[in-house]
């Protein structure tokens, strides 16, 4: 079971339609995984390499 802390940065179309509506079944599937998940649409050069994946 993975633990740990997965940071996504997302753009915020994706976030919104794709990923947000299934963010509390993947939560309730890992439990000892924390989520840090943000929405933004900077370039994902621009996103600081600290924040794990991006998906723009």
């Amino acid at each position: 079971m993975p633990t740990g802390t997965l940071r996504l940065n997302l753009s915020v179309a994706i976030g919104k339609m794709q990923i947000a509506p299934r963010l509390s079944e993947f939560a309730l599937q890992y439990p000892d995984l924390k989520l840090n998940v943000s929405f933004s649409d900077v370039p994902a050069e621009k996103v600081s390499i600290s924040q794990g994946a991006g998906v723009h």
